[in-house]
């Protein structure tokens, strides 16, 4: 291992940790340690400025990129169904059952199941398995999993824990990695090749983004990381969860920042939900109901597609999308509504916004 690298020891360590996957991680976190740390500075310093009453709003730096007639790159065919999103965990039994269950999405969250370096290298591993057809339920009969077989079989989408979080287990030049940057570098390293030669690619949710800026640093890390390992500029592709209402202010340039990798955005406010679809249509991008929302609700408002938490709900959940949108797979080609960000604002009024949603403060 190379000088400055420690590794808290497990027995899967080596097999998800080799030489090359340990370097590989390193470069992430020595190259972009530092804006992620000046990115949380600026959130305690926004923190600070909403205790003193001071508020986000509307940039005035950006109105050409929210007027502008742009658009992001096509959402790829294997992207084009997301009518309904399972949300689970990276724990082996779980990922089988996931993606072997019909939703269109089944999005293996970090922060679900990491609680302990164990979980965290098994999942990994569980995802690698997944990814090059070793993965089975554990049981005697065992599971099959064919992330391949055709367009509309439930597609892997790996989350990776928000920027806020450490990584204990891997210290870099006497700092804990960043938990975002472990999660998201070695599920590139581990899969990304062999999913874009399965004919899908490497799908990552990307949780708590809280403006354009955020997004951007999110950009230059899959561009980094696409070129160390060779593959096109594109390849990746996200979901990003808008991590607080005041970031719905921004959906424009977020999506702008990640335009080239962008399939969609998710919103977890209902007040915003509109602004969302009409936004995300304009733009050429997938726009997604937030967890376990009301299914009929969000698809009649113009949505993608729905989220849920709870397997119980799928097949529900498949039945409403099925009857909402008549055998299409989204609502793209719907025209995208009149209303725009601005009218967000406005709907919100002028009064005191402190209670709208921050997102995570670190």
């Amino acid at each position: 291992m190379e000088a400055g690298i420690e590794l808290e020891p497990y027995p899967l360590a080596g097999v998800v940790l080799d030489a090359d996957a340990v370097a590989f991680v390193a470069k992430l976190e020595r190259r972009f340690r530092t804006r992620r740390a000046e990115l949380l500075e600026a959130r305690r310093e926004r923190a600070a400025q909403r205790a003193n009453g001071v508020h986000d709003d509307l940039l005035a730096d950006s109105v050409d990129v929210r007027a502008g007639q742009w658009t992001c790159a096509p959402v790829p065919q294997p992207l084009l169904d997301q009518r309904v999103t399972l949300l689970g965990s990276t724990e082996r039994s779980s990922l089988a059952a996931g993606l072997s269950s019909g939703a269109a999405v089944y999005v293996a969250d970090f922060a679900r199941h990491s609680l302990t370096w164990a979980d965290r290298i098994d999942g990994h591993s569980n995802l690698r398995d997944a990814v090059h057809g070793d993965l089975t339920s554990g049981d005697a009969d065992g599971i099959d999993i064919d992330l391949t077989a055709e367009a509309t079989a439930t597609k892997l989408f790996i989350a990776p824990r928000s920027w806020e979080s450490d990584e204990p287990g891997m210290v870099v030049d006497g700092q804990a990695v960043s938990a975002a940057l472990f999660d998201f570098g070695l599920s590139v390293y581990h899969n990304a090749t062999e999913l874009l030669d399965q004919g899908v690619g490497p799908y990552f949710f990307l949780a708590e983004v809280e403006n354009h800026i955020e997004a951007r640093l999110w950009n230059d890390v899959c561009c980094y990381v696409q070129d160390l390992l060779d593959i096109d500029r594109g390849s990746i592709r996200a979901n990003i969860n808008v991590g607080s209402l005041l970031a719905a202010f921004e959906m424009d340039e977020i999506l702008y920042e990640l335009r080239e990798h962008i399939s969609g955005l998710v919103s977890e406010y209902d007040e915003a939900l509109d602004v969302l679809v009409a936004t995300c249509h304009r733009r050429g991008v997938h726009a997604l109901g937030g967890r376990d929302r009301n299914a009929g609700a969000v698809l009649d408002l113009g949505c993608d597609g729905a989220t849920i938490t709870d397997p119980a709900q799928l097949g529900a959940t498949l039945q409403t999308a099925a009857e909402r949108l008549g055998g299409r797979l989204h609502q793209l080609d719907e025209a995208a509504g009149a209303v725009r960000v601005e009218d967000l604002r406005d709907r919100l009024g002028n009064g005191d916004l402190a209670d709208l949603g921050y997102g995570t403060i670190a």
